[in-house]
């Protein structure tokens, strides 16, 4: 866990759970599915990872669609539950 409580780490089940629930999980998957050729390494990590660390490229790509810290905080906090 972090110094806020949150984990540091979710599945990928449980995460996308938390951002269905949300109701972010259609905005960041459009994220993803925009990502440039380059970027192809983030993509092949969000489609095929059993987990999403908290700090990676992927809570970034997570974060450019508008969700806050303290958002992706209460998405990690969620998808424990799961």
């Amino acid at each position: 866990f972090d110094v806020d409580g949150a984990p540091k780490t979710g599945t990928e089940r449980q995460m996308r759970l938390a951002m269905l629930s949300a109701g972010v999980l259609d905005q960041v998957q459009a994220a993803f599915d925009a990502l440039p050729p380059e970027s192809m390494a983030v993509k092949i990590e969000w489609d095929y990872a059993t987990e999403i660390p908290r700090v990676s490229p992927l809570s970034t790509v997570i974060k450019s669609t508008g969700i806050t810290n303290a958002q992706l905080t209460q998405l990690f906090r969620t998808a424990l539950t799961l």
